[in-house]
């Protein structure tokens, strides 16, 4: 009878820190807004600026990007794939909580999606899809080389 051949117990760990980023960056923009928001509010703002209904609607519209730059940040999951042997974990921390999944390793897919950007160019992300035919991002470049080496990683990682 022949032994089931499995994979050494080394563990690989691939992260998406695409939503962090941006979370942290739309939080930084509207403390910053906020700020400025106060401190001309209550005129403590640089000498000689006097808040009108210009500088009004310019914090107002400012506010509604970073409202809406907040929105769009926090739809975006933290997402951690190990792999060890034949077992693989994903774990998704978001807004509402933390979300563990496993899976094995040949159930899993790695996938490389090239999409235009909201500035015309080209981003390549790298997603792994889930046996219920779900796909969940682990890499996110601007850099055709950059994806190209983290899709091979995770292929190599899945054993593909």
């Amino acid at each position: 009878m022949a032994k089931k051949e499995t994979r050494p117990k080394r563990r690989v760990v691939v992260r998406n820190l695409e939503g962090p980023r941006s979370w942290a960056v739309s939080l930084l923009w509207l403390l910053v807004l906020g700020g400025l928001m106060v401190a001309l509010v209550t005129g403590h703002g640089p000498a000689g600026l006097v808040p009108d209904l210009l500088v009004g609607l310019a914090l107002g519209l400012l506010l509604i990007m970073g409202i809406w730059m907040t929105r769009d940040a926090l739809r975006r999951p933290y997402a951690s794939l190990a792999l060890v042997g034949d077992e693989a974990e994903l774990v998704q921390i978001g807004l509402f909580g933390i979300r563990r999944r496993r899976f094995s390793r040949e159930a899993l897919q790695p996938w490389l999606n090239r999409a235009p950007d909201a500035d015309g160019g080209t981003v390549y992300r790298v997603f792994v899809r889930l046996p219920d035919g779900s796909a969940v991002p682990l890499g996110h470049h601007a850099d055709r080389a950059r994806a190209d080496a983290a899709f091979a990683r995770l292929r190599e990682a899945l054993g593909r």
